[in-house]
């Protein structure tokens, strides 16, 4: 009988008492047993901290480390710090407040090894208020296997999954990549990005088996409203991909992936620009946010924008031609 390789499994938590036993009874029931489950407290505040050591006492397969709060992604650069990169493993990603059915990572793991892929991409089922609805991959109806190139795109474009939760992964991928850990909206999008563009082949499964609460709150943030230090985080991300030239891709297919990221930088631009307030900003706040438009401004980011969401042309050609009563004007005449 072949004998299962090592899954490490990696779980930032942040005051997640509602959710979190679920999220470890689910994954230490998982058919596929060779499991070490990394259990990152993020300076929660709640019963957390006793919940994870509680179950680390009865199960030899958890690691818990508990450190003062800094966000998720650094909670998840401390759990990749832990990892033996010199043997032949996988790492996942779960978020505290989901869950996967007990054969996920069976599934995804054999998926996995019968492609010979780096990266196995799963669907999802999301829970809401309303029920449970499946969201696929947008771009493929059935499962299939791309090359890096064509799977770095579809993370930009959104048709696969942007975040690191999803997927199973060589671990040997990702040895040398950590999380931004001053980016915190979009990190694991910034990050996904870097780490799927040195794969050479990605599986596409439609594995609706990873359970995502979109009820309950972030990991290590909680989801409050559009604010200033948000949208500064969401803007560094994006201003991040910029600067990420990829070393095994050619030069044809860099330009190819930078205008596919500077379509996604519009349309975030767009409609987070006005959000930002300039009269509670602080003087580092502006002088980062008058950078970043300078910046977009100068590479034509805007104008070579391709519309294609509700209002989107609207946003576009109020920004180009009327660039000074764009703020007024989306509040009062383009949000709704």
């Amino acid at each position: 009988m072949k004998s299962e390789k090592l899954l490490n499994i990696i779980v930032p938590i942040y005051n997640s008492e509602k959710h979190l036993k679920n999220c470890l009874n689910s994954i230490l029931g998982q058919t596929y047993k060779n499991i070490k489950l990394l259990c990152i407290d993020d300076g929660s505040s709640d019963s957390s901290p006793e919940i994870i050591d509680k179950y680390a006492k009865i199960d030899s397969r958890i690691f818990v480390i508990h450190k003062s709060n800094g966000g998720v992604g650094s909670a998840r650069n401390m759990g990749l710090d832990q990892l033996d990169y010199s043997i032949d493993s996988y790492i996942s990603f779960i978020d505290s407040d989901d869950y996967v059915e007990n054969d996920y990572f069976e599934l995804m793991i054999k998926r996995l090894e019968t492609d010979d892929s780096d990266i196995v991409a799963s669907t999802r089922t999301i829970v809401n208020e309303n029920g449970k609805t499946v969201r696929g991959l947008k771009t493929y109806s059935e499962d299939c296997v791309i090359d890096g190139f064509q799977a770095t795109k579809d993370v930009v474009r959104c048709n696969i999954t942007p975040g690191v939760v999803m997927k199973v992964y060589k671990t040997a991928l990702l040895k040398k990549k950590r999380f931004k850990e001053d980016i915190f909206i979009g990190e694991d999008t910034e990050f996904t990005y870097r780490v799927f563009a040195l794969s050479n082949k990605v599986s596409i499964y439609h594995c609706p088996k990873y359970i995502n609460n979109r009820f309950s709150g972030d990991v290590s943030l909680g989801k409050s409203k559009w604010n200033n230090k948000r949208l500064i985080s969401s803007f560094r991300c994006d201003y991040s991909r910029c600067l990420n030239k990829i070393d095994n891709f050619s030069n044809q297919q860099n330009e190819e992936i930078m205008r596919e990221i500077y379509n996604d930088i519009a349309d975030g631009f767009l409609e987070l620009y006005p959000r930002f307030s300039f009269k509670t900003a602080t003087s580092e706040e502006k002088k980062f946010i008058k950078g970043y438009k300078k910046y977009i401004n100068k590479n034509g980011i805007i104008k070579a924008y391709v519309p294609f969401r509700k209002n989107a042309k609207i946003k576009k050609y109020s920004y180009l031609y009327l660039r000074f009563l764009y703020r007024f004007m989306y509040k009062f005449f383009i949000k709704n």
